[in-house]
């Protein structure tokens, strides 16, 4: 109270975060007003003495306590003990996936562009009288333990010195090389797109399942949830000595559902959080499943069943990627009658054409003569095309068992082009997928 007056229902919380400071300080703090002690207190018996001066409480041998009451006025005590909290023992040299000499991003944010400012200033302060702040801390406390507020700014250092001067210019309005201001788009909206084939590469995943437990459980419940389909260990495909696997439809679309759906864990467990979802081809029946669509068990049997109806396919086709419109491949594909069509239209100037691999390649030649960019994909069947056709029997047979739900968050689909209620991505939608 002789610090704030009275906050009628609140003072006993007061007193606690009164408390926890003097125990995180070290220091009692002195009691305002009170150098004349009530009379009405027999103060030389006991123990009990007006602060009248702050008084210093280092940690010791044993833990530090306080007593906290808060009286009502109906007579009710409620009374808090409080002890301080273990010191976390921090490894003078801890193991870092930074070097040294790497840069880093300190992340700055306020309410206002000045107050970003002063922030900056503040930082420069502390920098300056506490050379030994190892800047990777420094970094990682901006980045984790702050507020995301609408003005932003973001410094890019390498080194003490430099991390000083930009946030200098910052302090002062003066343009920074290294550093960025403005305010985030906080209205927008957020969409995970989960990619179709092709995003393979050697040594992927291998960093986040070191270093990420979220990323780490997923794909772990990924390999669960595989295991009734497949005949091989999620963790070993992911090998870099074993990356010649991922060649193989059967195997590759698995491990690559596994580490979209692993990717999305990462992400939601930074707190972003998607307003919908949309994935391509096989991407998605990952976005199904993150959307609530599908069980996991369920999810799996799909790009299992599909990976290995593609598989029967292997050497009769072949796909690419065209940089240009529906409309402008059209008199190319009438060219080629049954044996090339669309599989995918990605965007205004992004089409992939699906066929047979010697129609493909006079396509993309005849392309590359009009100055049209086209780009083979690393793909040895033709999906999305008429030659899955007579797939059609067994994959509504393999996918008879799946018991779709309904959605917790907007799923659109790249069959209709539209958002799509959960229960109706039955086995005759997979087939058309």
């Amino acid at each position: 109270k002789s610090n704030i007056g009275h906050t009628q229902a609140a003072a006993g919380a007061a007193g606690i975060v009164k408390m926890i400071l003097a125990l995180q300080n070290e220091m009692l703090p002195k009691t305002l007003y009170a150098d004349e002690p009530t009379h009405q207190v027999d103060w030389s018996l006991g123990g009990v003495e007006l602060l009248n001066q702050p008084v210093p409480w280092p940690r010791g041998d044993r833990p530090r306590r306080a007593a906290v009451s808060s009286f009502g006025m109906s007579g009710t005590d409620a009374h808090v003990i409080i002890e301080e909290a273990p010191l976390r023992a921090v490894p003078e040299s801890e193991p870092s996936q930074v070097g040294a000499d790497a840069p880093l991003a300190f992340m700055l944010s306020a309410r206002t562009e000045p107050a970003v400012a002063e922030q900056a200033a503040r930082l420069r302060t502390l920098l300056l009288s506490s050379p030994e702040l190892r800047l990777q801390d420094v970094a990682h406390s901006l980045a984790v333990t702050r507020t995301r507020l609408p003005y932003r700014a973001v410094v890019v250092a390498a080194s003490h010195g430099e991390l000083v001067r930009s946030l200098d210019d910052l302090a002062n309005g003066a343009p920074a090389e290294r550093a960025v201001l403005g305010r985030a788009d906080i209205d927008g909206k957020l969409v995970f797109v989960l990619p179709g084939q092709g995003a393979q590469w050697s040594g992927m995943a291998q960093g986040l399942l070191q270093s990420s437990p979220e990323f780490a459980d997923t794909l772990a419940e990924c390999e669960v949830a595989l295991a009734p389909f497949v005949d091989w260990s999620l963790r070993e495909v992911l090998k870099p000595e074993n990356f010649a696997m991922l060649d193989s439809l059967p195997v590759v679309q698995p491990v690559l559902f596994s580490i979209m759906v692993s990717l999305a864990a990462v992400w939601r467990a930074h707190g972003i959080k998607p307003d919908a979802f949309i994935g391509h081809s096989q991407g998605e029946i990952a976005a199904a499943h993150l959307a609530g669509a599908l069980s996991l068990s369920d999810a799996a049997r799909i790009v299992t069943a599909r990976a290995k109806a593609l598989e029967t396919l292997t050497g009769r086709g072949a796909m690419a990627v065209i940089e240009g419109s529906e409309e402008l491949l059209r008199p190319y594909l009438a060219r080629h009658e049954e044996r090339i069509s669309i599989a995918a239209i990605n965007g205004s100037a992004s089409t992939i054409v699906s066929g047979e691999p010697e129609a493909m390649d006079a396509l993309l030649a005849e392309l590359a003569a009009n100055e049209v960019v086209a780009r083979r994909m690393r793909a040895n069947a033709a999906g999305h095309c008429a030659q899955i056709e007579p797939l059609k029997d067994q994959l509504l047979l393999d996918f008879a068992a799946v018991r779709p739900q309904a959605t917790h968050t907007p799923l659109y689909s790249t069959v209709t082009g539209k958002v799509i209620g959960g229960r109706t991505l039955d086995a005759s939608y997979w087939y058309r997928n």
